[in-house]
């Protein structure tokens, strides 16, 4: 039971990887049928994956660091839109869940939270490539997630400083675009790309 569960989060999350990647932010580069393009991102991290686990954690490295990079800007720039005055910390504490009730909010914010560190679970696989699989992999599970949950944590104190909840659910999945424009002019471009390495 537990095994056919992991592996429906895992279908499910290559899924809704795949759908974003083509039908948000490869579209602000090129409008092409969103079936071709889930199964070419599908396909080439398939091949990715096949050509050998040094191969993969190598993109998986590079990708990471541009995802990083991307949310770093948007903390340094929101940082500094707060410094200057923008933002109201008063957002922080209200609840404003529009038609939907208390509850339906934060069982999707917690379904939202839960998608987000889906894949943790998956690195177990790779505890036999270290040293001291028994010392090092929980320090490094602990220590990642910790990492992940603060960017996260800062991003979204940030953006719901400076942009109304109304304005950050119309963004839809390219939210860092209106919060990186808060702040600083910028390209939709360049926040599909890092948006769309994320993935």
């Amino acid at each position: 039971m537990v095994t056919f569960t992991v592996m429906c989060s895992g279908v499910t999350s290559a899924a809704s990887a795949a759908k974003a990647f083509g039908d948000t932010y490869l579209k602000a580069f090129a409008d092409l049928p969103l079936w071709i393009v889930a199964l070419a991102f599908v396909a080439g991290l398939a091949i990715i994956n096949f050509r050998g686990v040094g191969e993969s954690v190598k993109a998986n490295v590079l990708l990471t660091c541009i995802e990083v990079t991307g949310l770093a800007i948007i903390i340094i720039a929101g940082l500094w839109a707060i410094g200057g005055g923008q933002g109201d910390a008063g957002r922080l504490t209200e609840i404003n869940t529009g038609d939907s009730g208390q509850f339906l909010a934060i069982t999707t914010a917690i379904s939202l939270a839960f998608f987000a560190m889906v894949g943790f679970e998956d690195s177990v696989n790779m505890a036999e490539e270290t040293k001291d699989p028994v010392k090092i992999f929980p320090k490094a599970m602990l220590l990642g997630m910790a990492v992940a949950g603060t960017i996260y944590v800062v991003v979204a104190i940030i953006s719901s400083m400076l942009l109304p909840s109304g304005d950050l659910a119309e963004a839809g999945a390219a939210r860092c675009s209106p919060c990186w424009r808060s702040a600083r002019p910028a390209s939709r471009c360049s926040c599909s790309r890092r948006s769309a390495c994320s993935l």
